[in-house]
């Protein structure tokens, strides 16, 4: 099955999500077939970094572009960073408000930043 990771609101994102879903569900069957077992689709947008678990991996996606568009400062850059890293320590295979702080707590313990 394919999954779809993205970081905000669902809502913001839930039409994009159709659309991929029409979009894939219209592909030959054995093109989705494939998508569906070696695929993933992250949506990153408001955010600067997105952490996901994976068969075997967990993928750290940073958003390089957004963090000098805000001119944010190292110590914030290598905040995100050490955050990210902190959700693959935790075993977090989701975002929600709970794995957020239990990561930003992980981060100041760590007194890297």
């Amino acid at each position: 099955m394919l999954t779809i990771h993205y970081t905000g609101l669902k809502n913001d994102v839930k039409e994009f999500i159709e659309n991929i879903k029409l979009v894939l569900d219209n592909l030959p069957k054995i093109d989705q077939d494939r998508i569906n077992d070696e695929c993933m689709i992250f949506l990153i947008g408001k955010t600067y970094g997105f952490s996901v678990g994976v068969k075997n991996k967990h993928l750290i996606l940073l958003n390089v572009n957004e963090m000098l568009k805000n001119k944010l400062s190292i110590k914030e850059q290598r905040f995100i960073i050490a955050h990210e890293f902190a959700h693959f320590i935790l075993k977090h295979t989701y975002s929600n408000d709970e794995n957020e702080q239990e990561a930003n707590d992980l981060v100041l313990k760590w007194n890297i930043c």
